[in-house]
């Protein structure tokens, strides 16, 4: 059977100037932050970026997940964009071996985002930020 392929690109619909990070979370729990380049990238309003500089993505259900009885997963690629640069290094996680219990689980709802831009000396927020998502489901058949 023939892999799915994908690419992605990111246009800016904005009248603004924004500062785009793309986070991949994989679905053995990682989060990659480096999909333009180190970190974000700035755009123009109508202004465009390739993921990965346009590489091509191949959808498959990872054998370690498969041999674990998984044989549907999901792929989530969120937009973080912003018009303040921001450092989103900290994000960055590496995959698990296996998927822990739900009962392990953290609830991503929970998650205090206002540390990506606040610090400890800075008391205002950025100008204005937003996110959206793309979810991808696969599924193997074999």
């Amino acid at each position: 059977a023939e892999l799915p392929q994908f690419k992605l690109k990111l246009v800016n619909g904005s009248p603004n100037k924004l500062y785009c990070v793309l986070l991949y979370m994989s679905s053995q729990f990682g989060i990659e932050t480096r999909l333009f380049g180190e970190g974000g990238i700035w755009l123009d309003p109508g202004g465009e970026a390739w993921v990965l500089d346009g590489k091509v993505f191949t959808g498959t259900v990872p054998n370690v997940l498969f041999e674990f009885g998984k044989s549907e997963v999901h792929e989530i690629f969120k937009l973080v964009a912003s018009t303040s640069e921001y450092d989103s290094s900290a994000l960055r996680m590496n995959d698990l071996n296996l998927p822990i219990s739900q009962s392990r689980t953290r609830n991503i709802q929970q998650m205090d985002t206002r540390a990506l831009f606040f610090s400890k000396q800075q008391t205002k927020a950025i100008d204005d930020w937003n996110t959206t998502e793309l979810y991808i489901k696969l599924r193997r058949l074999d």
